[in-house]
């Protein structure tokens, strides 16, 4: 192996992307390194610790990275212990860590200064902002105290939201009662086309357009001012049970019981593309808040999954054997996680699910128009 440090760091990079799970292998490599910048010697156990992660996940990437010739056993101790191949390894795999660490110490710093000012004032909390970056970053140990601050200050941003959503509904049913007053408003049953129930409508993001659903494989579009219909489509070949616009208003998708997403041309009003790979029915599709993902997920059992599409060449990126939602999902703001009707996240990176946001009840997720706040109701 070259010592050239470019040479190096092109085939550390190189090698991690051959691994299962590229974030695991960097965090597994650089926990074999000392702050005096040496290299230490640990069981797998303690790897797992120092990295946050399951025994499993780094058990193989342990395999993988002996393979590579990148870490080496000594089997002459029981539990077997493990270090970096050569010393030369460390330069380059702290230059690979740099952004990583630096947001790493500043989670943990942030981490610390609020469990200061929780042991000071019982009532204080964390920003929900500023929790997803702790939830994300930190790796310090966070002790019984530090998981009482976080679920706390966790139901108290859900209660916020709740309650301001609440407040919203109240407000606008007010000023619908106050308009009722002094107009009459046209009410106009858009019926003339579907020939079974009608299961999802959407609106695109400027009002313009409505677009419907229904059990009899048909999607309508309707010019929602008029209230005329636009267009009827007829591709699929099974009951349609999802329906979403792109935030920009250029796509719309739908997933039906024939096991395949349709994407449609918004401006055209035709097929755009036909997504496979799904093995059974497509209960969920939703964009993501920039438009560059799609998300699409079959539910039934015995093979959940996930596929996140990329759109505009609407390739499959990420393919994950398990699911967040039955029948909804939503994207996070930051695009890196499906948040699921049973309150569970999905960790589109990792493909690792966690429960963080349960109640213990199934719930039903909806986003603000400005993805700023999120509104779980039972």
């Amino acid at each position: 192996m070259s010592t050239d440090p470019l040479l190096l760091y092109s085939y550390l990079e190189d090698e991690i992307q051959q691994t299962a799970d590229a974030e695991t292998a960097r965090w597994t490599l650089h926990s074999l390194i000392s702050e005096e910048n040496t290299r230490l010697t640990l069981t797998r156990e303690e790897i797992a610790r120092r990295v946050q992660r399951d025994g499993e996940s780094i058990r193989r990437v342990i395999e993988q990275m002996i393979d590579f010739k990148l870490i080496c056993e000594i089997e002459e101790e029981e539990p077997p212990r493990y270090e970096l191949m050569h010393e030369y390894l460390i330069s380059p795999i702290n230059q690979l860590m740099g952004g990583r660490i630096d947001a790493t110490k500043r989670a943990n710093r942030m981490l610390g200064q609020h469990l200061t000012n929780y042991d000071l004032n019982s009532r204080h909390r964390i920003p929900i902002k500023e929790w997803l970056f702790i939830r994300r970053h930190a790796d310090m140990e966070k002790g019984e105290r530090g998981r009482e601050l976080l679920g706390k200050s966790l139901r108290g941003s859900l209660l916020k939201l709740s309650a301001l959503a609440v407040s919203l509904m109240i407000v606008a049913a007010l000023s619908a009662a106050w308009f009722s007053l002094s107009e009459e408003w046209e009410s106009v049953r858009l019926s003339d086309g579907h020939r079974a129930t009608a299961r999802r409508a959407v609106f695109s993001p400027d009002g313009r357009l409505l677009v419907s659903a229904s059990e009899d494989s048909t999607v309508i579009v309707w010019d929602y001012k008029r209230r005329e219909r636009l267009a009827t489509l007829t591709d699929h070949r099974g009951e349609i049970t999802s329906l979403d616009f792109s935030p920009d208003g250029r796509w719309f998708a739908t997933g039906s019981k024939d096991q395949t997403v349709i994407v449609w041309d918004a401006e055209r009003l035709e097929k755009k593309v036909q997504l496979l790979g799904h093995s059974a029915t497509v209960r969920p599709v939703v964009f993501s808040r920039d438009g560059k993902l799609l998300a699409s997920a079959s539910n039934e059992t015995p093979t959940p999954e996930t596929i996140i599409w990329q759109t505009g060449t609407w390739e499959k990126i990420r393919e994950i054997p398990a699911t967040v939602g039955s029948d909804n999902f939503l994207f996070s703001p930051d695009g890196r996680h499906l948040i699921g009707s049973e309150g569970r996240l999905l960790d589109l990176a990792t493909g690792k699910e966690t429960d963080i946001l349960r109640a213990g009840i199934d719930c039903a997720f909806v986003q603000s128009p400005a993805f700023r706040l999120l509104h779980a109701k039972a």
